[in-house]
């Protein structure tokens, strides 16, 4: 009998194992092959010129080799290219150590030659004025270096608003923009652009081109969240199409198991030993509730692909697996002794002893519920036998 029901534990362990590794393989070939169409195929189709008005705004520090060795031609080609009754440039430098201001001086004339508006703001304040000043409220953090610092995130914010207040001037004057378009100091080309611009067929909240300083090494993660605030699942491909197959495929594991777990504990009132049997047997049932057909179609249509056998797919998550040994807590919503049981233990013990508060008493009751439960667990256990040897 103890071999036919190790036999049978290591089947179970053998089918959910195979599905792992099934998933697991499956899940990396897709990830992979699309990570290599993208390297292989890069994005060369031509994108339209949008037919939007286009803000155009930028901050800038120590910029000064990026403007003068691609970055004012850029702007320029793109101004153009958008059209000049299209577009207002916005740029905002401060305190920069080397010549950004003159780049930028540079920039002014060449955009006035090209008669295309634009705001071009040099602010002699520096870092060290940013740094010095005496009222320290919003916008700075008492650090554990022991000082009242200035706050990286808010300083940014406000530099930024700043490049924002042509904008809001020309609202206010009836002139109105479909975009805002905020450039740094990257290297682009109108295409890039358009492309950004075109992203989902134009129809987004906030569109941003990714910063890779050693490609597929993302940059910029400190600033990078997603539409739910949501920080990068990792530096190395940060975004990819099969993102949506792991978060529709395992949220719903995670949430069956631990109802599982939660409900198995209720039911044995915390008076069992758990094993490592027991996590396996309740994962099982979690597992086996929440990867449905319904389920793994949804997860693949997600991500925008389709597995070339779907079924193949579907037809592991469906074998049969043979019967706990151990009963699920799936759809018990009562506890191993009823509020009757409980209370007809609690009046032979008020019968049968003078001071139930006594700790020879105390003592008894806890033996006593702790009996009781034990016997109806091994009551479940051996139903569950019987079902499992019959089956």
């Amino acid at each position: 009998m103890a071999a036919m029901m190790r036999n049978l534990r290591a089947l179970r362990r053998s089918a959910i194992m195979q599905v792992f590794i099934l998933v697991f393989i499956l899940f990396n070939i897709f990830e992979v092959t699309q990570i290599l169409r993208c390297l292989s195929s890069p994005t060369n189709e031509p994108v339209t010129k949008p037919s939007e008005r286009v803000y155009i705004a930028s901050m800038y520090w120590n910029g000064e080799q990026a403007l003068r060795s691609y970055w004012n031609d850029a702007v320029i080609a793109l101004a153009n290219a958008l059209g000049r009754e299209n577009v207002f440039v916005t740029v905002y430098e401060n305190g920069s150590w080397d010549d950004s201001k003159g780049a930028l001086r540079e920039l002014d004339m060449a955009l006035a030659a090209h008669q295309i508006r634009r705001n071009i703001t040099l602010s002699e304040t520096t870092h060290l004025d940013e740094i010095s000043v005496v009222n320290r409220g919003s916008g700075w953090v008492d650090t554990p270096r022991g000082r009242r610092e200035l706050r990286r995130i808010p300083y940014l914010s406000r530099l930024r608003n700043w490049t924002l207040e042509s904008l809001q001037e020309l609202a206010r004057q009836g002139e109105r923009f479909d975009k805002v378009l905020f450039l740094n100091d990257v290297m682009f080309e109108v295409e890039d652009v358009f492309r950004l611009l075109h992203t989902n067929n134009g129809d987004f909240a906030a569109a941003c081109s990714l910063d890779f300083s050693s490609p597929p090494q993302l940059y910029d993660t400190f600033a990078l969240r997603d539409a739910e605030g949501h920080e990068p699942l990792m530096q190395t491909w940060p975004t990819h199409t099969l993102q949506p197959l792991d978060v529709v495929m395992f949220a719903p594991l995670a949430a069956a198991y631990k109802a599982e777990l939660a409900s198995f504990l209720n039911i044995s009132q915390g008076l069992t030993s758990i094993t490592k049997r027991d996590f396996y047997r309740l994962f099982n049932a979690a597992w086996t509730s929440s990867f449905t057909e319904t389920l793994v179609t949804k997860a693949f249509a997600a991500t925008g692909l389709h597995p070339f056998e779907p079924d193949a797919i579907l037809r592991r998550f469906s074998t049969a697996t043979p019967s706990n040994s151990r009963p699920s807590s799936s759809n018990s919503t009562t506890s191993l002794l009823s509020a009757s049981d409980w209370r007809k233990i609690e009046r032979l013990l008020r019968q049968a002893v003078d001071d139930i508060y006594d700790t020879k008493s105390k003592k008894l009751s806890q033996t006593i519920y702790t009996i009781s439960v034990k016997n109806t667990l091994l009551q479940h256990e051996n139903s569950q036998l019987k079902e499992t040897l019959v089956n």
